[in-house]
């Protein structure tokens, strides 16, 4: 098959589409799954096949959202008996519903759609183009019955798991009580315990947000990844562009100035910008930067998305914090969507952050090897750092550092970087720099506004800002405090 241009022939176009179903009917995984992918991918180089292949994957992701759709409205039955009942996790997941040796319909459909998303390359010139393409396909797949499903199952399972920590919130109270009126010495202590129900909504929420993801809440969790990278094809869009403001560059002024919703003062003239002349102008162009900066189209499928996940976002996070890489994939509108991104919780961005710049510092160290090694001295500390790194890229900047203090013993396990950084945090501020100026509270510190008067202040502050992001890579502490 990966020998035809086009699958023009019956015989071929029958083939390729028993491939398929091959692929989606059958557990393969691991080895099979990634040669699956790339028979796929090279046939998808033609267009026609390409197409051929999301139109059978499409109908086979129908297909599947029908027998996930029986599937849970089975499940949501067996909840509502079980919450009437007031049985416990251990109880409902015991029931035949939630017994199925089978394959997941979800996790075949989470397949389906990873498979429709990567059959061509990303980076390719036409990805804009070939994502609106996906999300045509995407869109004929019937998925509003279960996305209902989906969000009635999940809101009885949290009635389930609240009720589940109510029942063992009592257990130790009761337990808690009679271990203190054992004692005749507690018997004030065992009163005060015995009070406190009236705080034990409180300590459930506490609780419940402490607590691992459950088993039950497990089960449904390939659905709502399937419909989180549904929705980043079809719901998800690049803001418009816009150009930013910049900083004068003195080649054009005009008496009336183009900046919108400001009037011109007498005798103010105002300055025509520049946009590349902004700090940070050049990453905020960046794919990295744009990616993250996306916005949810407007129609009542948006409006479920953000609900959904407003309602559900402690539950999202507890996700995350078992598999922070799922930001990159399935959970990465998330992050990518600045309204969405703001329901993630700190330890989540840190953890991503985290993981990203770990990525960043394999990828380079496997560029340039070994660790980055300067060589300074102790009283010229300052000015040997910045000549030892001025020059370097930010690839070679992201390496493991080693540093050496001249004519010093000592192999560097750690403790001379750590010394470093604390002795070069002191010398940022050193007056003879005119670099800084320390505030009223003599704590903290603000940009110098007459350091011109060092020829390289410039190259000093960049030279500054980047010992700041190495020390926030490499987690190390920075004695330096600014406004």
């Amino acid at each position: 098959l990966v020998l035809y241009e086009g699958l023009g022939t019956p015989w071929a176009k029958e083939e390729a589409l028993l491939l398929i179903s091959v692929f989606v009917n059958s557990d393969c995984g691991g080895v099979s799954k990634r040669v699956f992918h790339k028979i796929f991918r090279y046939l998808s180089l033609s267009d026609g096949n390409w197409r051929l292949f999301l139109e059978s994957l499409a109908e086979d992701a129908s297909d599947l959202v029908c027998l996930s759709t029986v599937e849970f409205t089975a499940l949501d039955n067996a909840l509502d008996d079980a919450h009437q009942q007031q049985e416990d996790m251990a109880t409902v997941m015991a029931r035949r519903e939630f017994n199925s040796p089978q394959v997941l319909q979800e996790s075949k459909l989470l397949g389906v759609l990873k498979l429709m998303t990567i059959l061509r390359s990303r980076s390719s010139a036409a990805a804009a183009a070939e994502s609106e393409i996906i999300a045509e396909y995407l869109r004929e797949i019937p998925t509003n019955d279960l996305w209902e499903l989906l969000c009635a199952c999940l809101e009885k399972v949290a009635a389930i798991e609240e009720l589940d920590l109510e029942k063992e919130s009592r257990r130790r109270g009761r337990a808690r009580t009679l271990s203190f009126s054992s004692a005749a010495t507690s018997t004030a202590a065992a009163l005060a315990d015995v009070s406190r129900p009236a705080t034990a909504s409180s300590a459930t929420t506490t609780a419940a947000n402490s607590k691992p993801i459950s088993t039950l809440t497990m089960r449904f969790i390939p659905l709502i990844e399937f419909f989180l990278s549904a929705f980043s094809r079809t719901l998800i869009t690049s803001p418009p562009a816009q150009t930013p403001a910049g900083r004068a560059t003195g080649a054009e002024s005009t008496s009336h100035g183009p900046l919108s919703g400001v009037t011109p003062s007498h005798g103010v003239e105002l300055v025509r910008m520049n946009s590349n002349a902004l700090p940070g102008s050049r990453f905020r162009q960046s794919s990295a930067f744009l990616s993250m900066q996306l916005e949810i189209s407007e129609d009542s499928s948006a409006s479920k998305l953000v609900k959904f996940a407003e309602k559900h976002h402690d539950l999202l996070n507890k996700v995350l914090r078992s598999n922070i890489h799922l930001l990159e994939t399935t959970f990465s509108p998330l992050v990518n969507v600045t309204k969405l991104r703001a329901l993630l919780h700190f330890d989540i961005k840190r953890a991503f952050f985290k993981s990203k710049l770990k990525r960043l510092r394999s990828s380079s160290t496997r560029m340039y090897g070994g660790s980055l090694k300067i060589t300074v001295r102790r009283s010229h500390i300052f000015e040997d750092s910045f000549n030892n790194l001025r020059y370097k890229s930010a690839d070679e900047m992201r390496r493991r550092l080693s540093v050496s203090f001249h004519n010093e013993e000592g192999v560097d396990a750690g403790g001379l970087t750590r010394e470093w950084y604390n002795v070069l945090a002191r010398e940022i501020f050193n007056a003879n720099y005119a670099l800084f100026l320390s505030t009223g509270d003599g704590v903290t510190f603000q940009p110098n506004p007459h350091s011109s008067v060092n020829t390289e202040h410039l190259f000093y502050f960049k030279f500054v800002g980047r010992v700041i992001g190495k020390a926030i890579s490499d987690g190390f502490l920075l004695d330096a405090h600014f406004t």
